[in-house]
């Protein structure tokens, strides 16, 4: 067998030699171990995808929550303010 071949090259030395209908795990096992690997790396890049979205829902969330933290916080100081003048 050459050193270099294609993906379906080995995969047609992998199920027709050395008869058709005999199959060669040894060379089936690296086509199936790409794919395998492909399909990992396809989906991690959905799940960073994913996860990026979460992360800027979450910024933004957190900006809100800031926004809002301070805004009770200028009211509290009104409310008490008020409360000591009218005593």
């Amino acid at each position: 067998m050459p050193d270099m071949v294609s993906l379906p090259q080995l995969l047609d030395l992998s199920l027709g030699t050395p008869e058709a209908g005999a199959v060669n795990f040894n060379n089936l096992h690296k086509p199936l171990a790409a794919h395998a690997s492909n399909k990992r790396v396809e989906s991690n890049e959905d799940g960073i995808k994913t996860a990026m979205v979460l992360i800027e829902k979450l910024v933004k969330d957190m900006d809100q929550l800031k926004s809002e933290n301070q805004e009770l916080r200028q009211n509290w100081t009104r409310l008490t303010w008020m409360i000591s003048t009218s005593s």
